[in-house]
């Protein structure tokens, strides 16, 4: 018998020894057969509906028949209400969900719902009530019943019932809500036609009317512009009245008129006509007059004048035209003074003077000697011409050179071949040039036209009288060597020398006087630093003046005096021997000199140090001892006398015409302070503008410092009088004023730096240097925020954007050079590039530069240009108004002139910021002035600084009491209690409660929660900012309902034995587990792993409990232990290859199948290295009666092959079960490769589509379960029973793995459900009756039981041989082997992986098998 028959026998034997002992055992693994069928239910009431019960939310008369259920497989089972109320209890409103449900023991649920209805009967809620009060009883939910009550607040009455009732058909017993409505106010009417009245509500109760006026009308500042409707039906205060406010407009006033003095006087007669002006109320009741400066037709002396007119109205409101009236001098222009001309112009150089052209001898008048200043008009502006045209008069001298007058007891001889170019000055015997550093001879210039080297005013030295001198200084230095301490010696050096020199100077001395004077010695020592003991040199200087005086007849020519000097120094150099000292000390001579001899004079004449004489002082001169000369008596003095010290003054107010005067006749009137001529004396000429003389006499004018200048035609004496000055250029008067003045540069221009204050209220144009063709070289102009420069035709911009305003004084400096220009306004510098490539800006030619005209109105000062940036020149980042830096090319005292219609001003030039400070207070507006400012006050202020608060609460509108508080032109009210509004208008409402709503319904319906009742902030509602209702506007309270809740979902399950389970929320209230096992360790049974929820769906109770697993348990997680064996059974059936076309082929069909099998068979790589083995081959339906699987296609039976490979684990459990899929894919590809084709009688048959199928089984040791395709042992609480880990029964338990049954609980105690683990779990006492029963039958059953199923598991060993691999893992004998599709083995696979991954935690390594 082969070991196919014997496997198959011992089978057979096992079945039969099966159900001879167990019938109930079957002999192979199967499905386990589960309860699928739910309870069923009955008595599932419908829909209830029940009404509300009388003035309440809730109904208490909801009953019901609890439903019931029965079970096919255990009988009745319990019903679990899962959600809502019971019978009998108190259902509020509202629909109510009532849900039952009912569970068997296998987890199976039944549900019966049904909704309980509860209608509330209530009446439609008022809506809000506004302006009063409402207040219903005995509930805000307004049931049946419900009474509700209406009034007003003040200022509104009623209008509708006061009282309404919800009647039982769920209306009010009135048909429309009460309201309050504003009591109202008599109508406003405008008191005139310039007031308007605006009243945001009509004449009703806090309605606001406000007051306005037309345009030029007001109501004046604390006056009330508003009037309120207040509670009693009466406007608040006074009626506002609209004041004109609106002064009279100037329409013409022009502001400066410019007049001209008249011929030769300082006045002149104005005129013009009186301004005109407007006013908005009309002019019937205006009035106008002038009320400073000149009147109009009268004479106006020059000047500058304010002319003011006034304007006002009946309302007193004022107008002002101010004028600035301006005499100006006509002028002509200066004149010049010429080389021996003398000009005068007692007049100075206005319209009428007369000047007087002198010349001085020897020289001709060229042109008139008398010439006036006359007047021209050129288009309307006036200009001053002197009467010689356009050369003004000169002298010229006769000769080549005018010849100076020779003085007193002198005489000038000249050549005469030269034409008189040389002459030389000689003085009478007796007589010597009075200034003996004057050269006698003088030479014509022939460039000059005059002599040279004569005195400042061109006049030749006086010839003095010479005198005889008595006195002769000689000054001696002596140089001497000496050792010792000179210091000390100092006084006998002295006395010893004073006699060696009057012994030595005995013959020199002998015919005439000689005396010493003013000895001095001076030490100079050294020390010889290479001598032992320390000594001291010195080196003395002895000096003397030595004085030689001549009396009587031994007087001494200039020769003898220079030859007595030789004399001196001879007898001193060579016959000196030394100093002797008294101490034996010797001072050792080293040298000697001797100065040119010194002539001393008496006052009154000085020495002439080239005649050695003595001359005396002249008449008209004066000896000046300090400077040894004889000088001229200055103007204003005189001297009659020779030989004089000090000169004689003039009287007072006199002087005289020239210096050097010798009579007191000679003095004469002197000019007055303001006034000048030549010599000082009368006739004399005012000073010019921008000058100023302070003293009698003079002969010119100081100038004013800087840029000053002095009004025209006028006198100045004081620097006083001198001024900062502006032109300005008005548009209304004169449009295109402008003024100029001319300039030469003295070379080529390559940059050239401007500098000028500005204040414009039309910056166009600024200026413009035109050439003399009066084509432009420069201009400089603003448009829109630009400064714009055109260089000879050539524009660049640079931008200036806001810095520039009509309102203040602005700076603005130039930079421009040939390749940049920078523009620094107010010290902000902004630079451009010069693009326009001219080499120069300015050349060496007569140029104008002109400023104001057409396109500009406003005033100009401190203009000044440079040729050339020095270093004082850099742009100021602070510049200041009083700069007074004078341009090289044009200086703004050159505009000092300027003539026409240009007003000379004192200048306004502001620099500093008087309103940096913000002094206005209150926000006021504050504007900037020269030294001072002024406020533009907001409304509702006044003041100098709007520092005065205006009152407001005249007439105000408070009302209930409410105070007055004044604001900034307006007023606020101060409200009493319970009142509020801008006007206290308003009645300030709290809030009050209505009375408590019924109790809502309990928030949960089991156990213990909590109910509310609601009340309303609305009795009355809070109005105008009253205060909301104190307290809470709900109220609760504990509520308990009958029933019990259910709620275990928070509690996980027990966590199995070696292993855990992992739970989770999934979703809101629902919490699901999936269990785990430790590595090494698998479930022992599949009951219940698969879903074990908790939530709404199970009554929020586990679905795993019912009475059987009361304590939720699931099945234990065992140690894995390998199987003995996995076997793959693969069968194979050919397409078309049908029985009886096997059993006439001529071919042996059984021969080639099994040929081509075994030989893919034996290529395995696992039958190559012994990890599998063939158990079978087997030829299918061949011959009758080999029938072991078919394949259904029309009933008609095909060939094929059936292949029984078997693998040996080794240590992981899952490596054969892993070998044998890789065999599964090796036949499947070569199924798909056709590789198990045969040829049959010529024709070849193949594996067709699904022609393959695939089985195994697991053999596992006695005592273990098969699971998937290893093998556990049942855990605690089970027992093996058909290949199944099966649950303990009642009063049963089992504590370990290896006990093959379960034991009996102790007598009279059972267990409370299946599965106990534990002796302790026998903790339920058996009564009576039926539980004792129950008790004895397990008792007696369970022993016998065990028997069985030792018996039972031999066979079952024995029979796990061939057990099926399935996603189940059911076990089955190779002789009762279920056909599978050819896929379903390797899904299996696919799906125990999974489920392993997921419960199984295996630790073996994988071993991976090769085909």
């Amino acid at each position: 018998m082969n070991s196919s028959k014997m496997v198959s026998a011992r089978c057979l034997l096992v079945f039969l020894i099966c159900v001879n002992i167990s019938p109930s055992f079957g002999c192979g693994r199967k499905e386990r057969p589960r309860d699928h069928a739910p309870p069923s239910i009955s008595s599932c009431p419908s829909t209830l509906r029940y009404d509300a019960d009388s003035l309440q939310m809730f109904s208490s008369k909801v009953q019901w028949t609890e439903p019931t259920a029965w079970d096919s497989t255990v009988g009745n089972v319990g019903v679990r209400r899962t959600q809502g109320l019971g019978p009998g209890q108190i259902f509020y409103g509202g629909n109510h969900t009532i849900e039952y449900m009912a569970k068997d023991n296998s987890g199976n649920t039944a549900t019966c719902r049904f909704i309980v209805t509860v209608v509330v009967k209530n009446c439609k809620r008022w809506s809000s009530f506004p302006h009063g009060r409402m207040s219903c009883d005995p509930s805000n939910i307004m049931l049946v019943g419900t009474v509700c009550k209406f009034n007003c607040h003040p200022g509104y009455r009623l209008q509708g019932s006061n009282t309404t009732e919800c009647q039982a058909h769920d209306q009010w017993s009135i048909s429309s809500q009460p309201v309050c409505i504003p009591l109202t106010c008599d109508r406003l009417f405008p008191a005139d036609r310039y007031t308007s009245i605006f009243c945001i509500d009509a004449c009703n109760f806090q309605s606001v009317c406000q007051y306005s006026c037309t345009n030029g009308f007001d109501i004046l500042p604390g006056h009330g512009r508003v009037r309120t409707c207040n509670a009693s039906g009466k406007w608040t205060g006074e009626e506002p009245i609209c004041q004109d406010v609106t002064p009279p407009v100037f329409t013409h006033c022009p502001s400066v008129l410019v007049f001209y003095a008249g011929k030769s006087t300082d006045a002149t007669m104005v005129h013009w006509q009186a301004p005109v002006y407007t006013d908005n109320a009309g002019l019937g009741g205006t009035t106008s007059r002038q009320d400073k400066g000149p009147t109009s037709s009268t004479a106006v002396q020059l000047g500058e004048y304010k002319v003011v007119y006034q304007a006002w109205d009946d309302a007193n409101n004022t107008a002002t035209c101010e004028i600035q009236v301006t005499v100006k001098p006509i002028t002509c222009r200066s004149l010049y003074p010429r080389p021996y001309t003398k000009i005068t112009c007692p007049d100075g150089r206005r319209y009428g003077a007369q000047c007087e052209f002198n010349c001085k001898e020897g020289a001709v008048l060229k042109g008139e000697s008398t010439v006036h200043c006359e007047a021209f008009n050129a288009s309307g502006v006036w200009y001053g011409k002197w009467t010689f045209g356009l050369t003004q008069p000169y002298c010229e001298p006769e000769a080549k050179c005018l010849r100076p007058t020779p003085p007193e007891h002198g005489a000038l001889s000249c050549d005469t071949w030269a034409g008189g170019a040389y002459c030389v000055l000689q003085c009478q015997k007796g007589y010597v040039i009075e200034d003996w550093e004057f050269d006698p001879l003088i030479m014509c210039s022939d460039t000059r036209g005059e002599f040279l080297g004569l005195d400042d005013d061109g006049t030749l030295p006086n010839c003095a009288v010479e005198s005889g001198n008595s006195f002769f200084d000689y000054k001696l230095e002596e140089y001497y060597y000496y050792v010792g301490d000179c210091t000390a010696a100092r006084d006998q050096i002295k006395q010893n020398f004073i006699k060696s020199i009057l012994a030595s100077l005995g013959n020199v001395c002998s015919t005439v006087n000689c005396s010493t004077s003013y000895v001095e010695v001076d030490c100079f020592n050294t020390t010889d630093p290479g001598r032992k003991r320390r000594s001291t040199e010195s080196t003395v200087l002895v000096s003397v003046v030595l004085t030689v005086s001549v009396e009587g007849p031994n007087k001494l020519s200039p020769a003898d005096i220079i030859m007595m000097k030789e004399q001196i120094h001879k007898t001193r150099a060579e016959n000196n021997d030394g100093l002797h000292l008294e101490q034996g000390s010797l001072l050792q001579f080293i040298s000697v000199s001797v100065s040119n001899p010194d002539v001393t004079c008496p006052p009154g004449s000085y020495s002439d140090r080239s005649t050695l004489k003595c001359v005396l002082c002249s008449k008209g001169t004066y000896h000046d001892v300090d400077a040894n000369k004889c000088r001229s008596c200055p103007r204003g003095q005189y001297q009659p006398t020779s030989g004089q010290t000090a000169c004689l003054a003039c009287p007072a107010g006199q002087s005289t015409p020239d210096v050097a005067s010798v009579d007191a006749n000679q003095c004469v009137d002197e000019c007055p302070p303001g006034y000048v001529s030549p010599t000082g004396t009368k006739p004399c000429s005012m000073c010019e503008v921008g000058t100023f003389n302070p003293s009698n006499g003079q002969t010119q004018c100081n100038i004013c410092p800087g840029s000053m200048a002095t009004p025209p035609n006028f006198a100045a004496t004081t620097s006083d009088d001198c001024f900062d000055f502006d032109l300005g250029f008005l548009s209304d008067t004169y449009p295109y004023a402008n003024a100029s003045v001319l300039f030469t540069p003295t070379s080529h221009c390559t940059s050239l730096y401007l500098s000028l204050w500005m204040k414009c209220s039309m910056c166009d144009r600024i200026l413009e240097i035109t050439d003399a063709h009066e084509q432009s070289a420069l201009r400089v102009e603003t448009r829109n925020g630009f400064v714009y420069i055109s260089i000879r035709g050539c524009e660049l911009s640079v931008p200036v954007y806001e810095y520039l305003d009509s309102y203040r004084w602005h700076h603005m400096a130039f930079d421009i050079t040939i390749r940049n220009i920078t523009i620094a306004v107010d010290g902000t510098n902004q630079q451009s590039t010069n693009t326009c490539g001219n080499e120069t800006i300015l050349e060496p030619a007569d140029y104008m530069l002109i400023i104001g005209g057409h396109s500009y109105v406003g005033s100009v000062t401190k203009l000044n240009i440079w040729d050339t940036r020095s270093g004082s020149m850099e742009m100021n980042s602070e510049p200041s108004c009083s700069d007074d830096k004078l341009g090289n090319l044009v200086a703004w005292k050159q505009f000092q002139q300027a003539e026409g219609p240009v007003l000379q001003t004192v200048s306004q030039c502001d620099d500093e910021d008087n309103c940096e400070s913000s002094p206005c207070q209150n926000e006021g507006i504050c504007l900037d002035r020269r030294d001072t400012f002024t406020c533009t006050c907001k409304n509702g202020f006044t003041g100098d600084m709007c520092e005065v608060n205006i009152e407001d609460c005249v007439g105000h509108s408070c009302q209930n009491g409410g105070l007055c508080l004044d604001g900034e032109a307006s007023y606020t009210c101060l409200c009493k209690s319970k009142f509020t509004g801008e006007f206290c208008e308003a009645m300030i409402v709290d809030g009050g409660w209505t009375s408590w709503g019924s109790w809502g319904p309990c928030s949960v319906t089991c156990d213990s929660g909590q109910q509310t009742r609601g009340r309303e902030c609305s009795s009355p509602e809070p109005e105008n900012g009253g205060a909301n209702c104190i307290g809470y506007a709900t109220d609760s309270q504990i509520c308990s309902p009958t029933d019990a809740c259910v709620y275990e979902c928070d509690v996980d399950p027990p966590d199995p034995l070696h292993g855990s389970m992992n739970c989770s929320w999934q979703r809101e209230s629902t919490r699901q587990c999936l269990p785990f096992c430790e590595v090494g360790y698998a479930f022992d049974s599949d009951l219940f792993l698969d879903n074990i929820v908790c939530g709404p769906d199970t009554g929020y109770e586990w679905n795993i409990r019912n009475e059987e697993n009361p304590d939720l348990q699931i099945g234990s997680c065992s140690v894995i232990k390998l199987a003995e064996k996995n076997t793959m059974i693969y069968v194979g059936a050919y397409e078309n290859l049908t029985l009886e076309v096997a059993r006439s082929a001529q071919t042996n069909v059984t021969t080639v199948i099994r040929s081509a099998v075994q030989t893919h068979v034996d290529g395995l790589y696992c039958a190559h290295m012994g990890y599998c083995r063939l158990r079978s081959l087997d030829v299918t339906n061949a011959v009758p009666g080999t029938t072991d699987i078919q394949r259904q296609r029309r009933d008609v039976p095909l060939v094929g092959f059936h292949i029984e490979i078997s693998c040996t684990p080794k240590q992981d459990p899952s490596w054969c079960y892993d070998l044998l899929v890789d065999v599964y894919n090796t036949f499947q590809r070569l199924v798909s490769e056709s590789q198990f084709s045969v040829l049959i009688d010529n024709t070849r048959y193949d594996i067709g589509p699904n022609g393959t199928q695939v089985d195994g089984g697991v053999e596992c040791p006695l005592g273990t379960i098969q699971i998937d395709y290893f093998c556990v042992q049942c855990g605690p609480g089970s027992y093996p029973l058909n290949n199944y880990c099966e649950r303990c029964p009642r009063g049963t338990y089992k504590e370990d793995y290896s006990s093959p049954g379960c034991t009996p609980c102790p007598p009279d105690w059972t267990t409370e459900g299946l599965r106990s683990r534990h002796a302790s779990m026998c903790n339920v006492a058996v009564s009576s009756g039926k539980d004792a029963a129950k008790h004895w039958i397990y008792a007696v059953i369970v022993p016998c039981l065990m028997i069985v199923i030792v018996l039972t598991s031999v066979g079952l060993y024995i029979c796990s041989r061939r057990t099926k691999i399935q996603q189940t893992s059911t076990m089955g004998c190779p002789c009762t082997c279920e056909k599978v599709n050819s896929l379903a083995w390797y899904s299996n696979r696919k799906r125990n992986d999974m489920w392993r991954k997921t419960h199984i935690p295996v630790a073996w390594p994988e071993t991976k098998a090769e085909d």
